[in-house]
């Protein structure tokens, strides 16, 4: 059952960040059949084997319990979730999302992963009452 429910959740998160990032590029005149091979892309590159392959990448880091980010520190991605709040707020589209991200990943880095790659996310996934400097 708790495999159904975490897929529930990959299922659920991956579509509605697809019908976010349409109704964005929709403010801007672009039809969601545009966008559509490009989230297609990003999916298939994510689960797959290159240097976009960050399930694979995650996957490692969770278990290996190391969060690598000299290329891509936490820190980084939650200054860009902020961008996209932002971009959301100015498109008048809903950012409760985009924010909910954001708010994750300032957590991560107010308790001590903000140097780390993004799968340092998970300690806050874990841990969500641990506070800054725990």
């Amino acid at each position: 059952m708790l495999f159904y429910q975490a897929q529930l959740y990959l299922f659920w998160s991956t579509l509605v960040s697809y019908m976010h990032g349409a109704a964005l590029l929709g403010t801007a005149g672009v039809p969601a059949h545009r966008f559509r091979p490009f989230a297609a892309a990003t999916l298939e590159a994510l689960t797959g084997d290159g240097p976009m392959g960050f399930l694979g990448i995650l996957t490692r880091a969770i278990e290996e319990g190391a969060s690598p980010g000299e290329a891509n520190s936490l820190r980084m991605q939650a200054v860009g979730a902020g961008h996209v709040v932002e971009a959301s707020r100015e498109a008048g589209i809903d950012t409760a999302g985009p924010a909910a991200l954001r708010d994750l990943f300032r957590r991560a880095v107010d308790v001590g992963h903000g140097a780390e790659g993004l799968s340092g996310v998970i300690d806050v996934i874990r841990h969500p009452g641990r506070a800054a400097g725990a």
